[in-house]
């Protein structure tokens, strides 16, 4: 038996999870932008995602903090996005997701949670769809990442000299 009052049982009880909408911009490297998202052309945060049929696939990260290579699987009818991918407009183009809460999308509120992949190339082109492989902004040839430096305040022990 709980001791919470009768009132605060009765609106956990009202309590109902809101779904999440993903978001997609698309940013090649001659900052074309393509935004969409699964669902009907919506503006949001004053930016318009047509509705395109899209889906993210193999999103995961170990406990070693190790990411998978998603995929971003979209329609392509006809294969107009075909001569694109044949000529590298893909290659390296920055992938956003904005995660949105449903309530804060239909109310255009500007909070969500980003999450950013670069096309590490495309990795199926039909008359259908293109899939594009997706990597962290990390996970790249060549990319160093800068040490790590002990500086005060964080550590009050080592003396700048």
């Amino acid at each position: 038996m709980s001791n919470a009052p009768i009132s605060h049982i009765e609106e956990s009880l009202k309590l109902t999870a809101d779904s999440i909408i993903d978001l997609y911009e698309l940013r090649t490297k001659g900052n074309a932008i393509v935004r969409f998202w699964n669902g009907p052309t919506r503006t949001w945060n004053m930016m318009t995602f047509e509705g395109v049929a899209c889906q993210l696939t193999g999103e995961s990260q170990s406990s070693e903090s190790q990411y998978a290579r998603p995929l971003l699987t979209v329609v392509n009818p006809d294969n107009s996005f075909g001569l694109f991918a044949a000529q590298g407009v893909f290659d390296l183009a920055i992938v956003t997701r904005y995660r949105v809460l449903q309530q804060d999308f239909i109310n255009n509120n500007p909070i969500y949670q980003p999450r950013v992949w670069i096309v590490g190339r495309p990795s199926q082109v039909t008359w259908q769809y293109l899939q594009l492989e997706l990597r962290e902004t990390t996970d790249m040839p060549a990319y160093k990442v800068p040490r790590r430096t002990f500086n005060p305040p964080d550590y009050p022990f080592v003396i700048l000299q």
